[in-house]
């Protein structure tokens, strides 16, 4: 489900997606297509997002990303 509706995608199990320093194994991916007016290339999902936390330290303008186990 998308802002402009219900989007049909297709899904990609990718063996191993390297963020940074960060590895994650065995992730799900569904591929969708961006209209070439689009400002973005893509989107990165809660199955991604949802392996790390965020720790945000504003008194030293800090931003502290960890990954844990899921």
């Amino acid at each position: 489900m998308t802002g402009s509706g219900i989007a049909y995608v297709s899904e990609v199990l990718f063996d191993k997606i390297k963020i940074g320093k960060f590895v994650l194994h065995n992730v799900l991916i569904y591929a969708h297509d961006f209209p070439e007016e689009s400002f973005t290339t893509g989107v990165i999902g809660l199955n991604v997002i949802s392996a790390f936390d965020v720790n945000l330290i504003f008194s030293k303008r800090l931003i502290e990303i960890t990954q844990h186990n899921c």
